[in-house]
């Protein structure tokens, strides 16, 4: 439901499944009951769902109360509501979720940064901050267009990650289409020509040069836990994602 490549590089079922049921503090409860609700949502039992969701939250507001609480547990409970609330469409609260989820990684001690989930983490929630942007666009009163930077296209970034359905470089595009928009819808509407407004321009056509040309790559680590892996899906999801891109540059 949440990863197309179930591999020894899924970090749902490598280290936040673990991670849920080797602690009986608060925090590991939230992310508990934060799991079980959006796998009761997927299975089509709502109510099951509300009430794990509702615990979860219960048991994260509780875990604040122990300052010896799990950080990355605390931070993995906030994004699985998230994710939940991406999936709800009755559920509004996804960018207070995504807020708290960045707000504890400010605080993260030496040893979470230390902690082997950590690069799963970063990764998944640079995917749904990129994505919040377009709902939650940011101030556009410190941007400049020096600043957005296109990543480059290197065999790493072209490289899909299951947790993103695509690859990293496909997710940086978009992030960089959110802050030309962002840009574009600052101004006031009635204005004359601008070199930031050619600048814009020209970053846009190389986007979409970018996003019309990338190939994006299958790289599987197989190993004896891993679930079935279909090409087929993982190829197709990461193209849908790209045409996505591209629709949303247009």
């Amino acid at each position: 439901m949440i990863t197309t490549i179930d591999d020894n590089t899924d970090g749902f079922r490598l280290n936040l499944i673990p991670m849920a049921l080797t602690s009986s503090d608060a925090s590991s409860r939230s992310l508990f009951e934060a799991t079980l609700a959006l796998s009761s949502f997927h299975l089509g039992n709502q109510g099951e769902a509300l009430k794990h969701k509702l615990q979860a939250i219960k048991s994260l507001s509780a875990s604040f109360q122990d300052v010896n609480a799990g950080r990355i547990a605390q931070f993995s409970g906030c994004m699985i509501l998230c994710v939940y609330s991406g999936f709800d469409a009755s559920d509004t609260s996804r960018n207070v979720h995504l807020q708290g989820a960045k707000t504890l990684t400010q605080v993260f001690s030496q040893k979470d940064q230390n902690s082997p989930s950590l690069a799963f983490l970063e990764v998944w929630l640079d995917y749904h901050d990129t994505f919040s942007m377009h709902s939650y666009p940011r101030k556009s009163s410190k941007l400049r267009l020096v600043d957005i930077v296109l990543p480059e296209g290197n065999m790493v970034n072209r490289k899909i990650v299951g947790l993103l359905g695509c690859s990293t470089e496909l997710n940086r595009l978009i992030s960089c289409i959110n802050q030309l928009h962002t840009l574009t819808i600052s101004p006031p509407p009635v204005r004359s020509a601008s070199k930031t407004d050619y600048g814009i321009s020209g970053l846009s056509h190389l986007t979409h040069k970018r996003l019309l040309n990338l190939k994006q790559e299958i790289h599987i680590q197989p190993g004896e836990s891993a679930g079935t892996i279909s090409h087929a899906r993982i190829t197709l999801t990461a193209e849908i994602y790209r045409i996505g891109a591209l629709l949303y540059l247009n």
